[in-house]
């Protein structure tokens, strides 16, 4: 199953200053400016955007850009929220490595993790009811 990430304020951001520039070297420069900055600017986007999470059989893929990273499920000790703004960010904790995700559906993406790994324990499960609930 794949989960769609958040699209935090930061890329919005930074959505908005790419197309700027971009628009501003096609002015100035169509021919070689133009097309230099509209090439960067999708792989930078690209880059950006193209943020999210597969979770087949034991083996979670997180995809961020042009990097893919596989954690095995049945590795993961530890799920811990954290409530940075209005989004909840999820931390995964297990074999001594810690990586973090933003999932849209936070709740469906904890429980599809317990469904492969009973095992883990989940730390401030609270904060992500208490998003729900007020939204």
């Amino acid at each position: 199953m794949r989960y769609k990430s958040i699209v935090n304020s930061f890329q919005k951001l930074m959505l908005i200053i790419i197309i700027v520039l971009v628009s501003i070297a096609f002015y100035l420069n169509p021919v070689t400016s133009g097309v230099a900055s509209l090439l960067l600017g999708s792989l930078l986007l690209f880059t950006l955007f193209r943020e999210y999470y597969d979770i087949e059989r034991n083996v979670l893929f997180i995809t961020k850009g042009f990097e893919r990273k596989a954690v095995n499920i049945r590795d993961i000790e530890l799920i811990n929220l954290v409530k940075v703004r209005d989004n909840i960010l999820v931390e995964l904790y297990g074999n001594e490595q810690k990586v973090v995700v933003k999932p849209k559906l936070t709740l469906e993406f904890i429980a599809h993790l317990k469904k492969v790994n009973p095992d883990i324990q989940i730390q401030n499960f609270n904060l992500a009811d208490t998003m729900l609930n007020t939204a």
